[in-house]
């Protein structure tokens, strides 16, 4: 990430914090302290996840470390379905 883009979405989420409680995240860091993953989930998501059971993973990297971001999940036919793909 860009400087300031890390403590910007760490802001946006503490400021989420204060409004919703239900509002939760983590971030894992490596070993020299870069954000390795980031997970965060809002009412509406745990609400969703509740009725549906779907999760939605969005993965960067590839074999060859460029960040690519591919949007996957299933169809009513519990079918696997691509909904988007990003090369970053």
């Amino acid at each position: 990430m860009v400087y300031g883009q890390a403590a910007c979405l760490l802001g946006y989420f503490q400021e989420q914090l204060t409004t919703n409680p239900s509002f939760q995240y983590a971030v894992q860091l490596d070993n020299v302290e870069q954000i390795t993953n980031i997970f965060w989930a809002d009412v509406r998501m745990i609400i969703d996840y509740a009725n549906f059971g779907d999760v939605l993973t969005f993965d960067t990297t590839n074999k060859e470390l460029r960040p690519l971001g591919v949007f996957i999940g299933f169809n009513h036919r519990r079918g696997l379905t691509v909904f988007g793909v990003a090369l970053l």
